[in-house]
């Protein structure tokens, strides 16, 4: 800390473990780079290192105890960047279930829920894929990491050579994807030099891969190809057991949730570019979700279009030990972003129809493999299948399934089911809604005298929460999503809803919004708030 308040600070790994994980009682020795300390701007907001004059030793939610027995400062010259460690022999293995590259350099650090290559390489290849362990270097050259020779990169969290992001994004544009193991991935950027791999700043603006650093501001300001794969602020905690590929286990389960974004980092507007599937599901002690163990997302627009990525975010175990969930829903998740076949959310046209209309439903199976996959599709309204076709999805192309329905009836779910040679792959889930005018009439009765609000007789307190402009814009907001959304408010004392912001896509003409065919759903919202005793 610098007399000012500024700050230089970096996370102790002892042995490439956290504090937490390392031997009680025992005495360690830990060398902290000074490249490796993030600066933070507490104070004049004037990096000056020169001026530290105290050591500040922190830990978030654990608590321990640490003696500092001797404090040093080793002096030498700055290291020197020196060339990445490449493979001397250069043979990828083809397998029937594809190829995969597992990352195997030494000198990065892993977790206990990374994997060990030399252990894992053969699982994997006795399960059908082929496997090749890869260095540092072979990722950053194009004509070993490309979308030719690996179907799958397996990486380790947190560490990453930091000189291999511009070839790892340039793999995922052409239709490469990753599968990450141990935590936050991408979470350490690390140089290779001639003392070895050294610690770089995160939050530097050329060291930023993952998107735990941006331009704070109203949102969090991110570049488009900064990977947003896991959250920061979405960490398991309070975890007693977690269910994976049919199995649970019971037990404390740490690091991050399963979370990726889809799109556009915007809270108002942000455009869809692909679809993310939930891979299993922590749960407190009293059986309530606590966030998914892992996530994959593939894309069909964007700076990543074609491309894909997935992670698992445990930290403290091995999910796919023998003892644990096994091998199955590691090759389940190695299997979907090999194939790349996978569910566009199911649309609705219109969102919410008059009685006597007709709602044309649509769902799109995308193919970002390298061949032609037959998709059998699946469509279900209200628990019973209409649909059942099987589509043949040529390599980069899409397949869709479209059928009228009459609006009938009031509130309809629909699944979409995708399965492959009759092995099931993933659900999509959305709905929708017939205008209801009883319904929008009864209504929660409010009333304002006295100096406060009266609702079923009597006065209230009224709180709410705030939504934007999004609804207008992304199909990831239907009337799935807000019947759950109002369920939720209902089940927290929430009952007032407020819209921050209208959609400037839309145009009025004679009143009405004509370019917008979301727009149409608000009547939608107001049957389902209505319903939920929501204003």
């Amino acid at each position: 800390m610098e007399a000012d308040g500024d700050a230089h600070m970096t996370e102790i790994l002892p042995g490439g473990k956290r504090v937490a994980d390392a031997p009680a009682g025992t005495w360690l020795t830990v060398r902290i780079p000074i490249a490796s300390l993030a600066y933070q701007p507490r104070g004049d907001k004037k990096p000056d290192i020169g001026s530290v004059n105290r050591m500040l030793l922190g830990c978030n939610y654990e608590a321990l105890q640490v003696l500092v027995d001797d404090l040093a400062f080793e002096t030498g010259p700055p290291p020197k960047l020196a060339p990445l460690p490449r493979s001397a022999v250069w043979q990828p293995v083809d397998g029937p279930r594809g190829r995969l590259a597992l990352l195997d350099e030494p000198g990065l650090a892993r977790t206990a829920g990374g994997f060990d290559p030399a252990k894992l390489a053969p699982r994997l290849t006795a399960a059908g894929f082929g496997v090749t362990l890869v260095r540092a270097g072979d990722l950053a050259d194009a004509q070993r990491l490309n979308r030719a020779t690996f179907d799958l990169l397996l990486l380790n969290a947190p560490d990453w050579p930091i000189a291999c992001r511009e070839p790892l994004l340039a793999y995922l544009r052409s239709g490469g994807a990753f599968l990450s193991l141990g935590g936050y991935a991408f979470d350490r950027p690390m140089a290779y030099t001639d003392n070895g791999w050294e610690a770089m700043p995160a939050d530097a603006p050329a060291n930023r891969v993952n998107a735990r650093f941006g331009k704070p501001g109203d949102t969090m300001g991110l570049e488009p190809t900064q990977i947003g794969l896991f959250d920061p602020t979405a960490t398991l905690t309070r975890v007693a057991s977690a269910e994976l590929g049919g199995r649970r286990l019971t037990g404390a389960f740490e690091g991050h949730a399963g979370v990726s974004m889809a799109g556009l980092n915007s809270p108002v507007f942000p455009d869809q570019h692909g679809e993310t599937q939930d891979l299993g599901q922590t749960y407190d002690s009293l059986g309530r979700p606590r966030g998914a163990l892992g996530v994959i997302a593939q894309f069909f627009d964007g700076p990543f279009k074609g491309g894909a990525w997935g992670g698992f975010g445990v930290s403290n175990r091995d999910l796919f030990a023998d003892d644990a969930f096994g091998l199955e829903p590691l090759l389940f998740a190695c299997d979907r972003l090999v194939s790349g076949l996978y569910l566009r959310l199911p649309e609705a046209d219109p969102p919410c129809a008059r009685p006597g209309e007709k709602v044309k439903l649509t769902v799109t199976v995308a193919n970002r493999g390298r061949a032609q996959q037959i998709a059998e599709v699946a469509l279900r309204i209200d628990d019973q299948v209409v649909a059942a076709p099987k589509l043949a999805i040529a390599a980069g192309a899409v397949g869709t399934v479209s059928l009228d329905q009459p609006a009938t009836g009031s509130y309809h779910p629909v699944v979409a089911e995708l399965a492959l040679a009759g092995k099931p792959q993933v659900t999509s889930e959305s709905a929708y809604t017939v205008w209801d005018e009883a319904q929008v009439k009864a209504g929660r009765d409010i009333a304002w005298r006295d100096n406060a609000f009266w609702t079923a007789g009597r006065p209230a307190f009224l709180t709410g929460t705030n939504q934007t402009g999004v609804m207008w814009h992304s199909p990831r907001e239907n009337p799935l999503t807000w019947d759950r959304d109002f369920a939720a408010m209902a089940d927290h004392g929430l009952s007032v809803w407020r819209v921050l912001h209208f959609s400037p896509f839309g145009t009025l003409v004679n009143g009405q919004r004509t370019d917008n065919p979301r727009w149409r759903s608000t009547p939608t919202r107001r049957c389902i708030a209505s319903s939920m005793s929501v204003i």
